[in-house]
């Protein structure tokens, strides 16, 4: 089937089925195979961002159901060859982290804001069992990525977030389990101060509700398979 080339925030997409839906440039792998391992066959892929890597970021509390969601959009980021950066929280990260184990552990990094032996975390808001699975499972963790134990706990988890969403370089995804989710906000306006597309997922909520994020306005994405379901930020274009 051929596939489709259209523009999201300024970077070019290419939207098809493999194998041979992938063009020079797009970050393909060879016909038949997709990054990490994935079968292309009947697999589609969709580029949202351009080259380079990917943060995920999102509450710590969603709807019933959305694993399912998570994990397409997961895999169809790692189907396009980006590396995926995600923090140590439960919830949203807890799900990214899932599913980039499942998929291909070895295109994924987790930004810890705690020690490798689980010393630092904050009770049911860190992931540890998962993230010290995902280390045994091949996934590269930055441990105190927010700052040694001595940093206070919500300075730690701001400083982990800013350090995930300051390594990505193709853009930001993410996953509200509702308008005020304040860590997921962080993420999104420093990706935008960044210059970086921000994709959201209002989950449970309607989209208009979505943080604004500066000068600019959410605008839903209108095809692009699992991506439909996701707004993007639209930054007030400057006359000079």
């Amino acid at each position: 089937m051929e596939g489709v080339f259209f523009l999201f925030s300024g970077f070019s997409f290419f939207s098809g089925y493999g194998p041979g839906a992938g063009g020079a440039g797009v970050g393909c792998a060879p016909a038949g195979r997709v990054a990490g391992g994935l079968p292309a066959r009947g697999y589609r892929v969709v580029f949202m961002f351009g080259s380079g890597s990917v943060g995920f970021c999102g509450s710590r509390r969603l709807p019933v159901g959305s694993g399912a969601l998570v994990s397409r959009v997961v895999g169809q980021v790692m189907a396009g060859g980006h590396p995926v950066l995600v923090g140590c929280a439960s919830g949203a990260d807890a799900l990214v982290v899932s599913a980039a184990v499942h998929i291909a552990p070895g295109q994924a990094s987790v930004f810890c804001a705690f020690g490798r032996f689980g010393e630092g975390a904050l009770g049911q808001v860190s992931n540890v069992a998962g993230v010290m699975a995902a280390a045994s499972s091949g996934v590269s963790v930055q441990w105190w990525a927010g700052g040694g134990q001595s940093v206070p706990p919500r300075a730690r988890l701001s400083r982990r977030t800013l350090s995930m969403v300051g390594a990505a370089s193709a853009g930001l995804a993410a996953f509200f389990g509702s308008p005020s989710s304040r860590g997921t906000a962080l993420a999104c306006r420093h990706a935008v101060a960044r210059s970086l597309p921000v994709a959201a997922f209002p989950l449970g909520f309607p989209g208009s509700q979505l943080p604004a994020l500066g000068a600019g306005h959410w605008v839903p994405c209108q095809r692009g398979g699992v991506w439909s379901a996701a707004w993007h930020w639209q930054r007030e274009k400057q006359l000079f």
